[in-house]
């Protein structure tokens, strides 16, 4: 925005009433669509809405936003041309444009569009569109050619109304009592009452004349429930709507076209400029000249806006600068040097020393208060430099510091610059050659004065005033010698006094010293990174002690107060950028009437509101409140003790100004979200707005809000800070900066609140506040709790239902177990059972059949010979069925032994297959032998295969029915022995294939056979089988489709040679005990002629045999033949062996 201050004196008719104000302009540089504003309007929420000829323009006392029709989105604008604009609430703005009628949403800055479907002949008529507010915030349209409408919010549409007066209306507005007033276009003023009573009101319609005018109305406006007319001879008439009384005026330069008024003023727009006249529109005089202004508006802060034709917006208010500037650009023939130092003289003149152009000396008018420039003193008036850095008054002179060599003086009297005479080393040879230059701080003491200097450490005088010019009777120079009581810097800047007895010494790079007169001594307070209570810097500028007795010492990191610890000791309390100075480096300090400070720094003045001891409140003043320019001089700052006027020095003049009369800024500013984001995308807060709560997902890594405190004087100082409530526990200022950014946010339930203060830095009590809500993840959300509970009742659940399951397996397995361990005790006794039975059979089988052998011997009757082989037949298979128990029994008990040998596996099952050839050619059983390859030779065990090949063998010839097949098959597969033996026939069904090696189900059925006479199928054999291949690591199993085939297969590897294993013993010609062999049906036996065995009674035979009839029958069926001996017992034969020694 282009500034420009203009102090203008209203002319000679209102001349007792000049005013100053600030005048602003705006235009299409300042970020305005367009320079021609038809319109203005200042919403309820502050912001200014400008009507442009291209766009709608928004602005926020920082910066502007446009509103333009675009073709892609349907909320935009309906045209670029706008012509009114009314606010219908804080929410919603009615815009008349060339094109339609928008209502927008100014929450999310949307447009709705109404009669945008109207056209009104092929061009655009200007003003085609009008609308208008009653004091109930109804809107009321009228569309060019057509009909008044009015808004009926329920439905969201407008209502035409009926009037019995066919015009067209070029300008409507409502008076304070709700009745329309309309402007036809022949000039005819019409007034429209309404019904109340009726939706739909009854009009009446009033057309009123005046004869004070016959001319036609050129213009007609309402303001404070008049009506102000101007016919076309540009005269002015005021029609007093209550009083119905009518004044006519002068005529006014220019046709009105924009009223607007004040307390005490009118503001008349006209095409040659801005006019400004009292409430009688007798005393009127020009403000802004050579613009046109097409609207007008009065705002908040006392602001007039100014809407132009080409020239954008204008504004005028109330001057802010409250402070006097004095500089080249106020007084041009003031310097362009920096300011260093101030004094006022006996006779109220001003000295300003200046860095450069020596002294300026001010008049001022008692009157005006204006100052005068009435002299400057350099180095041709006497000065030893044009570097001025001190002038303070002493008793009858003014002593002046500068940069050059000595000191001078101003004697009043003579009116003349001198130079305070050194003493003469030569006549006061004790006294060393005063080296006194750059003098800086200058404090008189009667006839002593205490000068400070930057680089030559301090100097005390004793003056000689006695004579003409002074003269130095004797000097002291303290300078830095790193003794512990010497001064700690020998750049000094100020020096001011504590008490009579001692001085405090400012100096740049020393920090602050304290010097105790009397012993001539220094006392050094330096900062101290670990003393947070020590000065803030060791370069100290300036020094000043309040009404209290504080020493407030100014240095390059802020302010210093000094106090006393609660030990008494020296603290520093530091006051810096941080507690809201302006900036930390301080020039000057300055007490005003009200014990307020006032502090000049390298950025503004700032002013600390003290209340007692403690500062409430910094207001800082800049370079557009008047100052000379931000930056300020060290030593430039002085107290008036005439008046209460006090002075800064800067790089660009000086200020005066009286603190009582600089008004405290009161206005507060209002808070406006002028944008949102969410991951740094520009959003609208509506499309994350869920019942009333700002809500965000938990993927959202970060939103922020950008606010603007409105205010259009002073905006640019205004601060914002903000909570986070529950999740922030102290305000966070953000300063002037207007963005707040929230990252990583955990999830929950937050209130934003935030605050702005207004220029003065007081802080506003309304808040910006809206509920803001965090979403957890989705693992995180309450749907997922809920999940997660039904899981864990799931869970719960499955664990429960697995825990009684898996009790119930357990006491299933322990039943099982129970019962296994039942059934194999069972088995065992069973087993054991059978085991000792056939023991006992064995025995008796053997006294039966040895005596069937006996009878055989000897010549019987055939019919004698049939029943004793009978006999001996069923002895022999008795005693078979004996022996597998017993193998079996060795099987199961693990007693049974094997030896690893090299085994030829084809000969065992072809000398198999020789054992069965009388039965399969009884029975017409064809059967088939496949060896691959034709010798196999295996590692294992000889007598475990020769007892599986047989037993499978006799089962498939015992299973196979007359006529059928039996294929053997034995191959070497893969690293393991296949033997395969397949029998047609009857095959086994699937539920009895599982039992079929079964060893309990096997002695179960061999009890339930033995039960009921069929000991033939015992099944013995196939558990035997499937024991020895246990035994042999390998494995058996059965596959029958249950109707025409079963085969066995078994796989077996090759075992590692044991320690009892024979080398290559290979079974040629072996023959196999009878007893292995189980299912054959032996043939009859016929004795024929018994062989005679010859006698041999020198052959002595020992029988040693516990049970004593079989012992018998053996000495009677061998001692026929031999000489028998007899033991019952193993001790007895050993006796016998040792007395007799038997051949066997």
């Amino acid at each position: 925005m282009r500034t420009v201050l203009l102090l203008i004196l209203l002319f000679l008719s209102i001349s007792s009433d000049a005013q100053n104000y600030d005048i602003d302009q705006m235009t299409n540089e300042d970020g305005l669509s367009n320079s021609s504003i038809t319109t203005l309007l200042q919403s309820s929420n502050g912001l200014m809405w400008f009507g442009t000829w291209d766009g709608l323009n928004m602005y926020n006392s920082r910066e502007v936003k446009i509103f333009k029709p675009s073709p892609t989105d349907k909320t935009s604008i309906s045209n670029n041309i706008i012509r009114d604009i009314i606010e219908e609430s804080p929410h919603y703005l009615w815009i008349a444009t060339d094109f339609g009628i928008n209502r927008l949403n100014v929450e999310n800055m949307t447009f709705e569009h109404f009669f945008v479907n109207r056209r009104n002949g092929n061009s655009i008529v200007e003003n085609s569109y009008l609308i208008a507010k009653n004091t109930k915030n109804q809107l009321f349209a009228y569309v060019y050619r057509d009909k008044i409408y009015y808004y009926d919010k329920d439905k969201n549409e407008f209502k035409p109304l009926t009037i019995d007066q066919d015009v067209i209306i070029k300008k409507m507005f409502f008076d304070k009592n709700d009745r329309l007033w309309i402007v036809t276009d022949e000039n005819v003023l019409m007034k429209i009452e309404f019904n109340v009573y009726d939706r739909t009101p009854e009009i009446r319609t009033t057309v009123s004349h005046f004869d004070a005018f016959p001319e036609s109305i050129q213009s007609v406006f309402y303001i404070e429930d008049k009506l102000v007319f101007q016919n076309a001879g540009h005269n002015v008439f005021v029609f007093d709507i209550e009083t119905r009384s009518l004044k006519k005026y002068p005529a006014f330069s220019g046709t009105i076209k924009a009223i607007t008024s004040t307390e005490h003023h009118y503001f008349l727009g006209t095409e040659e400029g801005l006019y400004i006249s009292d409430k009688n529109l007798t005393n009127s005089s020009l403000l802004i000249p050579k613009i046109s202004v097409l609207s007008l508006c009065k705002g908040t802060q006392d602001i007039i806006w100014i809407g132009t034709d080409m020239q954008g917006v204008w504004r005028i208010s109330p001057p802010k600068k409250q402070f006097q500037k004095f500089s080249k650009d106020t007084m041009g023939n003031f310097g362009e040097n920096a300011v260093r130092t101030f004094m006022e003289d006996d006779r109220g003149v001003l000295w300003v020393g200046t860095k450069g152009e020596g002294i300026y000396l001010f008049s001022e008018n008692p009157k005006t208060r204006e100052l005068t420039l009435v002299k400057n003193i350099t180095q041709s008036n006497g000065l030893n430099s044009d570097f001025v850095f001190k002038i303070c008054k002493g008793t009858d002179e003014y002593w002046i510091g500068t940069d050059g060599e000595g000191l001078n003086y101003y004697d009043p009297a003579k009116e003349k610059i001198f130079t305070l005479s050194a003493p003469n080393p030569v006549a006061h040879n004790h006294t060393p050659r005063l080296n006194l230059s750059s003098v800086y701080a200058i404090l008189p003491d009667s006839n002593t004065l205490w000068i400070g200097t930057n680089g030559y450490g301090m100097f005390r005088l004793d003056i000689d005033k006695s004579t003409r010019p002074y003269k130095i009777k004797s000097y002291k120079q303290y300078v830095y010698t790193n003794e512990p009581s010497c001064i700690s810097n020998n750049n000094i800047f100020s020096i001011i006094r504590d008490d009579s007895a001692h001085l405090w010494i400012a100096t740049r790079g020393g920090g602050l010293n304290r010097f105790h007169i009397q012993d001539e001594t220094f006392e050094s307070y330096r900062f101290s990174n670990d003393n947070k209570k020590s000065i803030s810097s060791d370069d100290v500028l300036c020094l000043h002690k309040d009404h209290e007795g504080f020493l407030w010492a100014g240095t390059s990191m802020g302010l210093n107060k000094l106090v006393k610890n609660e030990r008494g000791n020296a603290a520093f309390i530091r006051i810096n950028e941080s507690s809201g100075m302006p900036n930390n480096t301080i020039h000057g300090i300055l007490e005003d009437s009200r014990h307020h400070l006032w502090i000049s720094t390298n950025n503004g003045l700032a002013q600390l509101i003290r209340h007692g001891e403690q500062i409430s409140n910094i207001i800082s003043y800049f370079k557009e409140d008047g100052l000379q320019n931000n930056e300020f001089s060290d030593g430039a700052y002085y107290a008036s003790p005439t008046s209460r006027n006090l002075y800064f020095g800067g790089i660009s003049g000086f200020n005066r100004f009286n603190p009582s009369e600089i008004k405290e800024y009161t206005y507060m500013p209002t808070l406006w979200l002028d944008a949102f984001f969410v991951d740094n995308i520009a959003r609208k807060v509506s499309d994350y707005l869920h019942k009333g709560k700002l809500t965000f997902s938990y993927g959202n890594k970060s939103f922020s809000f950008k606010f603007i405190p409105i205010d259009y004087v002073s905006g640019e100082k205004c601060e914002i800070a903000y909570i986070l409530e529950d999740f922030q526990k102290d305000w966070i200022n953000l300063g002037t900066s207007n963005t707040l950014v929230f990252t990583n946010i955990p999830k929950g339930t937050y209130l934003l609140k935030v605050k702005c203060s207004n220029a003065n830095k007081i802080w506003s009590d309304n808040y910006f506040t809206i509920p803001v809500k965090i979403n957890p993840p989705w693992w995180a959300s309450n749907v997922a709790y809920a999940a997660y509970l039904f899981l864990f009742v799931l869970i719960i659940w499955l664990i429960n239902r697995f825990m009684k399951y898996r009790f119930k397996v357990k006491e299933e397995l322990k039943l099982k177990e129970m019962e296994q361990q039942k059934n194999e005790e069972i088995h065992e006794a069973k087993l054991r059972f059978f085991t000792n039975i056939a023991h006992e059979f064995s025995n008796s089988l053997t006294l039966i059949y040895a005596p069937c052998e006996q009878i055989l011997r000897h010549p019987v009757t055939e019919s004698i010979k049939k029943y004793v082989n009978t006999i001996k037949l069923n002895s022999e298979r008795m005693q078979k069925l004996i022996q597998q128990l017993i193998e079996f029994r060795k099987a199961e008990t693990g007693h049974l032994k094997i030896i690893v040998e090299k085994v030829d596996i084809v000969e065992i099952v072809k000398y198999a297959l020789d054992l069965f050839l009388e039965m399969l050619e009884e029975k017409k059983i064809s059967y088939t032998l496949i060896c691959d390859p034709e010798t196999i030779v295996w590692q294992t065990d000889r007598d475990s295969i020769e007892k599986i090949i047989i037993n499978l063998l006799s089962n498939a010839v015992k299973y196979t029915p007359t006529e059928e097949n039996i294929h053997i098959s034995v191959k070497i597969a893969g690293n393991k022995l296949a033997m395969q033996v397949t029998n047609t026939g009857i095959g086994i069904k699937k539920e009895y294939q599982e039992s079929i090696f079964d060893r309990f189900e096997v002695l179960n059925r061999f009890e339930k056979q033995v039960s009921v006479g069929l000991q033939s199928r015992s099944g013995i054999g196939l558990a035997l089988c499937k024991s020895l291949v246990d035994i042999l690591s390998g494995s058996i199993r059965v596959e029958s489709d249950g109707i025409s085939f079963t085969s066995f297969i078994v796989h077996i590897p090759e075992l590692e040679f044991t320690s009892l294993s024979e080398e290559s013993v290979y079974a040629s010609g072996r023959i196999l005990p009878s007893s292995y062999i189980t299912g054959i049906e032996e043939k009859s036996i016929d004795s024929g002629n018994t062989p005679q065995t010859l006698s041999r009674k020198d052959i002595t035979i020992l029988v040693v045999e516990d049970d004593r009839e079989i012992r018998s029958m053996l000495k009677d069926i061998l001692g026929e033949r031999y000489t028998i001996l007899e033991a019952e017992n193993g001790m007895k034969a050993l006796e016998i062996v040792d007395s007799h020694s038997p051949t066997l």
